[in-house]
């Protein structure tokens, strides 16, 4: 059905607008309006129109009673000439039947109400509402709630499960945001997982840990910076410090998408010019592998370059076996 269709019995709102030659909204100064049942049978109105403002009239046809094609012409006089206009609209009846789906999606919160007027067989009732509530399955998900609470320790023995699998999962959101090149093995799932248990164990620290009163063997003050119960006292800057440099850490590393190693930097381990360029510098820096080279004399003063390599380098040699350089090219003496 589209805007221009009803069901049968139903109300259409039959809307035109009126324009002078100049296609200027103008209100006319006789509207009238002949519908034209299936049935040939005509209606016509005077009266009832709504002007919302000008040029624009509606009118609320109810008589559709009849399925079928229905005719709408509008007569309007603009400037003392009568115009008239044809348009269409359908009235349908009958329907379909569809079967009904209830799909549980991922990251919902089910809500299960027992109204306290539910009785058994023998008519005992409740007497109150119960409420219980759980959560599908989160998605993406990628720590183990486990692995949270063996990470952060005891602090968090009070916070729930679901509030665990929440944080994880809106961190995890998070990691994917933060993935800017194409995943690369394993070094990636393993940062990945490491940024998420961090980054959510920050956002927990908003959480209360316990119940607060000056009887309780646990609570959580952010005014002194200080976790405190039996088992348990730590300072929250120091801990949210080694969770934040833990989190940016692992998150460089996601962020190339395994590309870099924990604390690797984004920069350049090193560069030289290619192969192609005509200033390309044969002379290296670089010693000679000790482990295929033999080291007699030194020659730092003095590079030489082996047979099949294409840089001349420092090492320890025998000074006639190969070629050497102190700024021009010759053979050693």
């Amino acid at each position: 059905m589209t805007s221009r269709s009803v069901s049968l019995n139903s109300t259409i709102k039959l809307k035109v607008v009126f324009n002078n030659f100049k296609s200027q909204p103008v209100n006319p100064s006789e509207v009238t309006l002949v519908i034209t049942k299936p049935n040939s049978e005509q209606i016509v109105i005077n009266d009832g129109f709504l002007n919302l403002e000008t040029g624009f009239f509606v009118y609320e046809f109810d008589q559709t009673d009849i399925a079928g094609k229905y005719t709408e012409e509008w007569i309007a006089v603009i400037d003392g000439e009568e115009i008239l206009y044809d348009f269409y609209f359908s009235v349908y009846a009958g329907g379909e039947i569809k079967a009904g789906q209830n799909i549980i999606d991922y990251n919902e919160l089910i809500l299960i109400t027992l109204n306290s007027s539910i009785s058994d067989f023998e008519g005992n009732q409740l007497n109150e509402d119960y409420e219980f509530y759980y959560c599908t399955e989160f998605n993406p998900f990628y720590a183990p709630i486990e692995m949270l609470r063996v990470e952060c320790g005891t602090w968090m023995n009070d916070i729930p499960d679901d509030t665990l699998g929440l944080a994880i999962h809106w961190s995890s959101i998070k990691a994917d945001q933060f993935t800017c090149k194409k995943p690369v093995g394993q070094n990636y799932f393993y940062a990945r997982t490491r940024f998420v248990l961090f980054d959510a164990a920050i956002s927990l620290f908003t959480m209360p840990v316990g119940a607060y009163g000056s009887n309780s063997k646990t609570h959580k003050t952010l005014g002194d910076l200080s976790v405190q119960n039996a088992d348990l006292d730590l300072d929250i800057k120091d801990l949210l410090k080694e969770y934040k440099e833990q989190r940016d850490e692992w998150m460089r590393v996601i962020n190339a998408g395994g590309h870099v190693t924990f604390g690797q930097s984004f920069g350049t381990t090193f560069g030289e010019k290619g192969i192609k360029r005509s200033d390309k510098n044969l002379i290296s820096r670089q010693w000679h592998d000790p482990w295929n080279e033999y080291y007699w004399l030194p020659t730092n003063n003095s590079k030489y370059m082996k047979p099949g390599e294409n840089k001349y380098k420092s090492g320890y040699t025998i000074w006639n076996y190969h070629y050497f350089t102190t700024g021009r090219l010759g053979r050693g003496q």
